[in-house]
């Protein structure tokens, strides 16, 4: 049982340091929005009703820039 829980807290850690490294990227205009939620998708961070309702959300926003 204790081996179980190190190994659950050692990979809670490793997802915190994924959320803090796409963090950074996003800020650092490494990567996109698009990017980082896709990257957030394929961690199971976002499911993908919601990442459809983004990115929907997000190409709205592309096409009243352009109008």
């Amino acid at each position: 049982m204790l081996a179980l829980l190190r190994t659950e807290l050692l990979n809670q850690k490793a997802l915190m340091s994924d959320i803090e490294a796409l963090g950074i990227a996003l800020r650092s205009n490494i990567i996109s929005p698009e990017q980082c939620l896709d990257h957030m998708h394929q961690l199971n961070l976002v499911g993908p009703i919601l990442m459809d309702a983004i990115l929907q959300k997000q190409i709205r926003k592309k096409v009243q820039r352009n109008e």
